[in-house]
């Protein structure tokens, strides 16, 4: 799976203020700390993102997005999607020790084709640091976020990433198909300063459906915990 999360597209004013449809996450599951063990039994959790959050959260955050190249600017709208319940974030810790995040939009204000609040989800966010790659640990952490959108009743999950280098693959074998056409989406200062050619600018849309719900819960390897 993909460790190193796509950098933001370019923000559109044209994008609806609301009110957005949102699911009231306020008494839901998400809140619990989940427990995931990989394939080969590696075993680490998943502790969501919530707001307001404390201040070593955030400092965890935004150390990753440092890390991972981009986003760091936005951070404060994360905060306000996770308040309105439009996105769930977790952080990843082995141990006390934190490893890499991920999230599930549920409704995107740019873009109703990747989460409308309804039926489609976006699997945002995935990172890990790259002493924690190639364990299975992204694999582990993408399941989990498909699963969620799988209990919210979900039909499909989507992506959103570079159309080049190694972002693209992993979910094509993992059963994501693009479903429309390619868009020179990305910022050009955010490419540049990856040290990157304008042609990573093209952002490709993925989606595939969502396993039945019941299947997914009888199947996955977690437990939660209060």
């Amino acid at each position: 799976m993909p460790h190193a999360c796509p950098p933001a597209p370019a923000k559109s004013d044209s994008h609806p203020k609301g009110p957005y449809p949102v699911y009231n996450l306020s008494t839901r599951w998400y809140k619990n700390v989940i427990h995931l063990k990989t394939a080969n039994g590696l075993e680490f959790i998943l502790r969501p993102f919530t707001v307001p959050a404390p201040p070593e959260a955030v400092e965890e955050l935004r150390e990753m997005r440092i890390a991972c190249g981009w986003d760091v600017e936005l951070i404060g709208e994360w905060m306000v999607e996770i308040k309105e319940g439009r996105r769930i974030q977790w952080t990843a810790y082995m141990g006390q020790e934190p490893i890499g995040m991920c999230a599930l939009n549920i409704y995107s204000i740019h873009d109703e084709t990747l989460a409308n609040g309804v039926d489609r989800a976006e699997v945002a966010g995935m990172f890990l640091y790259p002493a924690w790659r190639s364990l299975g640990l992204g694999k582990a952490m993408m399941t989990h976020v498909e699963q969620e959108a799988a209990q919210m009743g979900m039909k499909k999950t989507t992506v959103n990433t570079r159309s080049l280098g190694p972002s693209l693959m992993p979910y094509i074998r993992r059963g994501y198909r693009e479903y429309k056409a390619r868009e020179m989406k990305y910022l050009l200062d955010t490419i540049l300063g990856l040290g990157l050619t304008p042609e990573h600018m093209s952002a490709s849309f993925l989606e595939k459906p969502v396993p039945a719900a019941s299947t997914v819960f009888f199947t996955m390897d977690l437990q939660t915990t209060a």
